[in-house]
């Protein structure tokens, strides 16, 4: 069942893309999103829908990073409310700005906020970010 206040024609209905994001950044979403809906099995399923749009996003020249809890870590993910644990979840940073795009954020209580989303050693998504671009 949808989440309320969702569309469910919508093929970006359970996305979240960080505002501030660049035009060729939300120009290569928009133009895929029904494209990539048709490959999915389940719009939710977070691995399998940051799978298939980091191959949508690498054949658009985008560059992306693959987030969230990865292989044996068990610290990476979606901060539950009001708590210091992590829900086991996936997610990309794209463009050179390394911008939140959450193509299964819908699923979550809303509304989403950066402050929820940390990468697999537990760094909060907007610190590694910030590290990450003064690596640049």
């Amino acid at each position: 069942m949808p989440l309320p206040g969702i569309n469910v024609d919508d093929p970006a209905r359970y996305h979240f893309l960080e505002p501030g994001a660049p035009e060729d950044v939300r120009r290569a979403i928009f133009n895929n999103a029904d494209h990539v809906a048709a490959r999915l099995r389940n719009l939710t399923n977070c691995l399998e829908a940051v799978m298939t749009w980091s191959q949508v996003l690498a054949a658009a020249g985008i560059p992306h990073a693959l987030l969230g809890r990865q292989g044996t870590s068990d610290r990476g993910g979606y901060l539950e409310p009001g708590s210091d644990k992590t829900t086991d979840h996936h997610y990309l940073a794209i463009g050179h700005g390394l911008y939140l795009f959450d193509p299964t954020a819908g699923q979550f209580e809303q509304p989403v906020t950066l402050e929820r989303y940390v990468v697999a050693d537990g760094t909060p998504f907007v610190k590694w970010r910030i590290q990450q671009l003064q690596l640049l």
